[in-house]
């Protein structure tokens, strides 16, 4: 049993511990920006936020080079593949996979689901399913070409067990011009911001290591595309709205 003289010590060395957590707890409480950064899968550095990054329109020939520049730089991203492109280059679906990426439904043909009727927009996005599962993905989130959608490409989305996703960052890195700007508009994303980029692009592969490293700059990992609470409207697109930004790979250490 404690004598009288080590009561208090004890006491006060109890009620130290005891302040600890609640020190954390009002320092945590006074930041501004969002929760503590996780670990980088790649690296083992800090995150100050993710944003995802996301390749329309392949497997191209151009596929292999774009996941050696995302190998070297430690990222992964969503690729959101065509079926019909599935079809021509299986093997490049079985490498986006084994490296990791997330492969995602683009349509089967890339027509613009506004113009057609319901059982065509139903079979474009069924048909790219199956071509995509056959090369063994698991697609979870659907983009519709062109990011035209409407109520009844949401309902054949919906049907088919995805979810509908558009974009906050557009690199317009399709049409002509220097590889600067491809790089300047995706480095203008925000935390939690979702990329656009195209496979089979030649000034999309020759901005993508620029593009990673001004991320990195900034503290911004590359992260999947998860759900979000909050309603987005695109550029461009007022009517389309998408509840996703892009957040931390669930197995961070694969």
């Amino acid at each position: 049993m404690p004598n009288k003289t080590t009561v208090p010590v004890l006491m006060g060395v109890s009620m130290a511990l005891l302040a600890l957590p609640v020190v954390g707890t009002f320092r945590a409480g006074l930041r501004n920006d969002s929760p503590p950064p996780a670990e980088s899968a790649a690296d083992g550095r800090r995150c100050a936020g993710h944003v995802a990054l996301t390749f329309d329109d392949g497997p191209t020939p151009l596929t292999p080079q774009i996941l050696d520049i995302l190998d070297e730089h430690g990222a992964r991203a969503a690729m959101f593949n065509l079926g019909s492109a599935a079809l021509e280059h299986p093997e490049q679906v079985e490498a986006q996979l084994a490296a990791g990426h997330a492969v995602e439904n683009h349509s089967q043909n890339h027509a613009d689901l506004t113009t057609l009727d319901p059982e065509a927009i139903a079979a474009e996005i069924i048909e790219a399913n199956e071509t995509l599962r056959a090369a063994g993905a698991d697609p979870q989130w659907f983009r519709p070409p062109y990011g035209y959608t409407d109520d009844r490409v949401k309902a054949a989305v919906a049907t088919a067990g995805l979810r509908e996703v558009i974009w906050t960052t557009d690199t317009f890195d399709w049409e002509d011009g220097p590889v600067s700007d491809v790089v300047d508009k995706a480095l203008a994303v925000e935390p939690g911001g979702i990329i656009l980029m195209h496979d089979g692009k030649q000034r999309t592969v020759d901005a993508l290591p620029a593009i990673l490293d001004g991320l990195a700059e900034r503290g911004l990992c590359a992260g999947q595309i998860v759900e979000s609470a909050e309603t987005h409207h695109p550029s461009g697109w007022p009517d389309n709205t998408y509840q996703a930004v892009a957040g931390p790979w669930d197995n961070a250490a694969a």
